[in-house]
């Protein structure tokens, strides 16, 4: 009678059941880290504009050179300007998702 069986065996279960979850185990952490990085490259991509479109306003429609804060997506964004010299440096920092604080600056004449 079970030599007419067509099923798997226990052990060929546990054994694919083990292959599985050894394959799983590897590729989640690496998907978290991965949508971490992704977040991340997000909020300095968005950075990147803010501090581009702001530096803009200032030199092309000549706007005042103000410290603001901007919060998007979340995120809070703070812009600084810093020194009167030939040279302005607009800065631009932000808490990226592993709790580390970002700058980004920009030189400007």
């Amino acid at each position: 009678m079970l030599n007419n069986c067509k099923g798997f065996s226990m052990a060929e279960s546990l054994t694919a059941l083990s292959v599985w979850l050894l394959i799983v185990s590897f590729l989640v952490p690496q998907m978290v880290l991965l949508v971490e990085k992704r977040q991340n490259v997000k909020q300095s991509t968005i950075a990147y504009k803010i501090l581009h479109e702001e530096t803009q306003k200032v030199f092309f429609d000549k706007k005042t050179k103000l410290n603001t804060v901007v919060k998007e997506n979340g995120t809070t964004y703070n812009l600084v300007w810093k020194g009167e010299t030939s040279y302005t440096k607009a800065c631009i920092s932000w808490e990226n998702h592993y709790n580390q604080t970002k700058e980004q600056c920009f030189f400007t004449s």
